[in-house]
This record gives C-alpha cells, structure tokens and sequence, in this order.
C-alpha cells in the first residue's frame, strides 16, 4: 500500500507539473461539454419538429370536428363539413401523427436518428408509399459524423490514453532510470501496473463526471432509469479499461516513446477506421443492398383507365375476395372511384410487401453479420451496445416501422367499411378514431451482457499477455 502511495504522489506531481497533460485533459472536458450540448440540440430539433406534426394533427382533428357543424350554404363552409364527414374526402386526407420521440439516452448516442425517419403523417392510403417516400440510401450506415457524447469516448478518449500512457515505462528508460527502478525492491511490472492505474483513475474521473453532466443536463432520474445509467456507465469504463490493457501490452515489450506512441496511433486507426471500413465494404459486396427496388413503390399511382368503370369495378371485385365483409347492397351504385382507388392501394401494398420484406430482411442480415465481428473490434461493439441503450440504433427504428405498420391497418379497418358502405363519419366516429401510441423497444440484456462480457474477456486476455511479456522483456 506504501508503494501504491508513493507511485502515485509521484504521477500526481508529474502530472500537474506538465501543461500539456493538463491541456489535454481540458481540452477533452471541453469537448465532452460540447457533445453533450450537440447531443442535447440535435434532439431538441427532433423533439420541436415531432411536436409541430403532433400539433398539426391536434389542429386537424379540431378542424375537423368544426366541420361537422359548418355552414354548407357557403362554398368553404360545404368543402370543410365534406373533409370531415364524407368519407370518399376523408379516408386518404385526414392525417394522423405517428412518431419515434428520442429518449434521455439519445442525446448522449444519436445513432440512426439523423439517418432515419422518426414521424409521418399518416393516412388510410397507401403505407409503403407514405413510408417511403424519403430515399432509403444506406440504412446500415451509423451516424459517426455526429459529435455526441458516445463518439467522444469511442474516438477521443482512446487518443487521450495514448497520449498520457505511451511513455509510462519508456520514458523512464529514455532518460536512463530503468535500471535505478529494476534495482527497488518490488518488481518493474508492480510499477508500470500502478502507474497506469494512476491515469485510469484520471481518465475514469474524466468520462464519469461527463456522463453525470450528460445525465443531469437530460433530466435522466435515478429511480426510473438507473440499471441504464449503470450499464453505460459500465460500458465506457470496460472500454476505456481495454485501451488501458492494450497500451499495457504494448509498453511491455519495452520499445522507445517514438515506437508506442506510433503503434498505439496505428492500433487506434486500424480499429476506429481500418477495420470498419474494410467490413462495411466486405458486407456491402457480400450482401449488397439496392434501394432502387422500392423507388417504384414511393411514387404514387392508380387505377389504370380510372375513368372507365368497368375498371374500378374489377380492381374493388379482386379486393372483395379478399374482405367480403365490405361487400355491402349497392357498392358500385356511388362513389367507385374512391372505392375503386381505396382498393387498389391495399392490393399494390400487398404485392410491394414482397419487395419490402426482403429489403428489411436484407438490412437485418447485414446488421447480424457486422454484430458478428464485435469480438475483435471493441470499438464498434461499444459503439453498438451505447446506439442499443439509447434505442437509436437499427433494430429500434424496424421495431418503430412494424408498429406504423400495424396502425395504418388500423386506419384501413377505420374507415374502408364506412367508405364501401357509403356512410358519413360522425362526431362519434372522431372520437373513437384510432391513435397511435408507441413504447420504444424493450432492451436486449443479453446483447449488453454479451458484449460486456466479451470486452472483460479482451481486457484480461491482454493483461496476462502484457504480464507474460514485461516479465520476459525487462
């Protein structure tokens, strides 16, 4: 415990004596600041865009609800109570606000958020083409570009350990005390273990009072979300804890300060850059995704020779087999057209639904094959067990799709069987209208645990090859 002491009352006053440490550390604090006031911004435009839809959708339903009592005499007055009760106007004009709202994590990971839509306004028509109708260019993509808190411990942190570490046991023997410290006592690895254990306490103060900054400035509350602050919080430091064992490893082959600190830039290269883009180009040849597929699908189209009756009336005659239900007395008496194009969009939706599956199968495939190459990349691993905790990552968003999904079939049962049975919506019909509620997918503990646990794994491995090779080398 004396040696313990007096190693560190020695890094401590090394430390505060250099400025350029120190300069380090502040500038890496002001850096966390920035991402977390980035992280905060970027979701608050989320939020205030997500709540214009949402006020949007309230003022619809108000409009609507004054147009039950409109005055039809007037040319305005007979268009609104037309929008609101006449169900040919109003099973593909009333919109309703479906949306993805970020969480209190997502400000500190925004992962797909950038890259993906997070709300609709939603109709009873056609849901691939409203889904759609944004390009789907490379869903597979992270948002690494983003400045977050996460993009900070994944890529900033690792350099900040580099540049404090490097030197710990080859300075020493730069200046020609290695022998003055082989000749103590205890042994030489006790001292390059204490000494980084030194800077792992800095590092680790560091990135804990981020995160608690991150933590207050999202308003996160203990009591309802602590198991998700402890598992980022153990996140980062199992992280951080490899880069620390990776650097043991390396300063015990007892190599010159020029030499680690070049290996430790190529190390962090190969990992954080080398190694991604290589596997994002294997999967990509491998397992190439093409978004053109679905370009047919975003662009909007009707019945052929619409203006021909007969037409309409065999597209509602193939939808009927399917819902015989709707098949009401005098269906083809009024308003086919809208019938007619009612039915066509549910048909051409189940004929794109083959397309769309296998695009969404195609994406899910790709993302199982980069979580496969986890274990020998922690970077990318850490990076996808944060996206995970702050649900931003590509599952979430599949998970978000499905329940859009699953409410525009409930528009379609809302109004389909009072437009075939030619009924008008009533002021009741509003207010039992369907609407949507979505609770973010649950989390995969035994993703975080997997990959927890594999880190921990990493991190001991190199130790005990960083303890078999100083013994050897010194």
């Amino acid at each position: 415990m004396s040696l313990l002491t007096h190693i560190f009352k020695y890094e401590w006053l090394n430390f505060i004596r250099n400025r350029f440490q120190l300069t380090m550390l502040v500038v890496v604090f002001l850096l966390g600041c920035y991402s977390i006031y980035y992280g905060h911004q970027e979701m608050e435009k989320q939020r205030a865009a997500i709540a214009v839809v949402i006020k949007q959708a309230q003022q619809e339903r108000q409009d609507q609800i004054k147009g039950f009592f409109a005055d039809t005499t007037s040319v305005d007055g007979k268009k609104a109570w037309q929008r609101s009760t006449v169900t040919r106007f109003a099973w593909n004009k009333q919109f309703y606000a479906t949306a993805f709202e970020p969480g209190g994590f997502a400000s500190m990971a925004t992962g797909q958020r950038d890259l993906q839509p997070y709300y609709y306004k939603l109709t009873a028509m056609s849901i691939f083409y409203q889904l759609f109708q944004n390009e789907i260019a490379n869903p597979q993509k992270l948002a690494v570009g983003n400045f977050d808190l996460s993009f900070l411990f994944v890529y900033i942190f690792p350099l900040l350990i580099i540049a404090l570490c490097y030197s710990v046991l080859s300075g020493d023997k730069d200046r020609g005390l290695i022998n003055l410290l082989k000749s103590q006592s205890c042994a030489l690895h006790h001292v390059v273990l204490f000494r980084l254990l030194f800077y792992f306490l800095i590092v680790v103060g560091l990135a804990s009072g981020l995160c608690v900054i991150s933590f207050v400035a999202n308003h996160l509350e203990p009591t309802g979300q602590l198991i998700l602050m402890l598992s980022w919080i153990g996140i980062v430091f199992a992280y951080l804890m490899f880069w620390f064992a990776a650097l043991f490893l390396l300063i015990s082959f007892n190599k010159t300060s020029t030499f680690n600190a070049m290996v430790g830039i190529s190390i962090w290269l190969l990992l954080l850059i080398a190694l991604p883009a290589s596997l994002n180009i294997a999967i990509s040849v491998t397992k190439p995704l093409n978004s053109a597929v679905l370009s047919g699908i975003s662009r909007r189209t009707g019945v052929i020779n619409e203006e021909n009756d007969e037409n309409q009336k065999k597209v509602v005659r193939e939808y009927l087999l399917q819902h015989p239900e709707l098949n009401f007395k005098g269906l083809f008496d009024q308003n086919l057209s809208a019938k007619g194009f009612a039915a066509y969009t549910e048909l051409n939706d189940q004929k794109s639904a083959k397309l769309v599956e296998q695009f969404q199968r195609r994406i899910i495939e790709r993302e199982r094959s980069a979580r496969l190459f986890d274990p020998i990349n922690p970077a990318v691993s850490t990076q996808a067990m944060l996206d995970h905790i702050a649900g931003v990552d590509l599952l979430a968003f599949q998970y978000f799709y499905a329940e859009v999904k699953s409410f525009h079939g409930s528009l379609v049962a809302f109004y389909y069987p009072k437009l075939f049975s030619d009924k008008n919506l009533t002021l009741t019909d509003l207010k039992t209208a369907p609407r949507f509620t979505f609770s973010p997918r649950q989390i995969d503990k035994g993703f975080l645990l997997r990959g927890f646990g594999l880190m921990l794994i990493g991190v001991s491995v190199l130790l005990l090859l960083g303890l078999k090779n100083i013994k050897s080398k010194t």
